[in-house]
């Protein structure tokens, strides 16, 4: 299993379930050996703050993610934003 770093309210059950299908463990807390990390929100009005250190990210949203946000979360370095 690759550990992901998960931010954000608890994952869908659907989503935790795929993810984990597919190979990977979400954690909640921070670590040296994550290479990812999963930032998930309800809400699509504010793109989230990158999670630092380096850390490759995508935003997750349960919400359709308006063209505007989702172009400012890419500004700020999310490699990809999805809506789930």
């Amino acid at each position: 299993m690759t550990d992901v770093h998960w931010m954000g309210p608890p994952a869908p059950a659907r989503v935790l379930q795929l993810l984990r299908t597919a190979g990977f463990r979400l954690q909640r807390e921070p670590g040296d050996h994550h290479s990812v990390a999963l930032v998930f929100t309800s809400s699509p009005r504010q793109p989230p703050s990158p999670p630092g250190g380096g850390l490759a990210w995508l935003w997750l949203c349960s919400a359709a993610v308006p063209a505007p946000a989702r172009t400012q979360a890419v500004l700020n370095g999310a490699y990809d934003v999805l809506s789930l």
